[in-house]
């Protein structure tokens, strides 16, 4: 979310949220924003001294506006030290500033940042994880289905913002007791001409399923705004978050080898970045069947 005229201050200090004060008679974020746990993109600026004529040091990201007017920093991208020490975010996170308790050389800013676009993914902050984002709009919490062995699963995504992505994967309900399940998820170009799963821009193979909750395979790539084809599978049987609430897939789609549905598969394969994503044998379409929801940690 994004706001002109929005600015604050704050006198908690520290790397941990900040509660919000006003200042300079600009309208408080809360003001704003009054819902909780609403993502924006947020500017932080520490002068050297009340002047405000030296920045000692700043920190951009993305945060969420939590009840009671604080800011969480969920994912910093940015980070100034200092006039010359400057650190981003091209992979994972970076660790938030400890900042002044003194309001007078604090700025707190919702703003646009050179990091950022468009502030959110469509569906966000399911399953208690507000740092992680569901790629595709649900109209309610996916429910947990178990997948079938050996099958690749691929989804339609498309993410409306250009900045890096820390992991990717799925929301498992349930881990096999089995202890041996492990994951395959990938990010594939669609086809110019098919619009189909093409070249595989990132992926991640045998990513062990440990636990329930989220399970994210490290991604730290770059994706630029657009329509792309989220590629999972299971070597065996896991319970995952699944819906049939998808957005449809990229436009255009025609053709009987087309994918007209909301998610279609084939046989389960070892994926590498630069390769086409055929798997194995035939794709096969299910029209407004249940298909895995892909999550982004950002």
């Amino acid at each position: 979310m994004l706001s002109n005229w929005t600015e604050a201050t704050s006198s908690t200090g520290g790397t941990g949220p900040l509660t919000l004060a006003a200042t300079g008679g600009a309208a408080l974020p809360g003001d704003v924003f009054p819902l909780a746990n609403q993502l924006v993109q947020y500017s932080i600026v520490e002068y050297a001294d009340t002047t405000r004529s030296t920045i000692a040091q700043a920190e951009s990201g993305w945060g969420l506006l939590g009840a009671g007017g604080t800011l969480n920093r969920a994912s910093v991208q940015a980070t100034w030290v200092g006039s010359s020490t400057r650190s981003y975010a091209n992979s994972g996170e970076l660790v938030p500033l400890s900042f002044t308790s003194d309001p007078l050389k604090l700025r707190i800013s919702i703003t646009a940042t050179a990091e950022g676009g468009p502030a959110a993914y469509p569906g966000a902050g399911a399953f208690g994880a507000p740092a992680v984002f569901a790629a595709n709009y649900f109209a309610a919490q996916p429910s947990n289905s178990n997948t079938t062995a050996g099958r690749l699963y691929a989804v339609p995504v498309f993410l409306p913002f250009s900045r890096p992505t820390a992991s990717a994967g799925v929301y498992v309900g349930t881990a096999p007791a089995s202890g041996t399940a492990t994951m395959n998820v990938a990010i594939a170009q669609c086809s110019p001409t098919t619009s189909n799963p093409h070249m595989i821009l990132w992926a991640a193979n045998d990513v062990p399923i440990s636990a329930g909750g989220m399970n994210l395979a490290t991604c730290g790539q770059f994706f630029a705004p657009g329509w792309y084809w989220f590629l999972f599978g299971t070597n065996e049987a896991v319970s995952v978050g699944m819906t049939a609430d998808l957005i449809a897939g990229p436009a255009g789609v025609s053709g009987s080898g087309g994918f007209k549905s909301r998610y279609a598969y084939k046989g389960l394969t070892v994926m590498t970045a630069g390769e086409t994503a055929y798997g194995s044998g035939a794709w096969s379409t299910i029209p407004n069947a249940n298909g895995p929801m892909p999550y982004f940690k950002l």
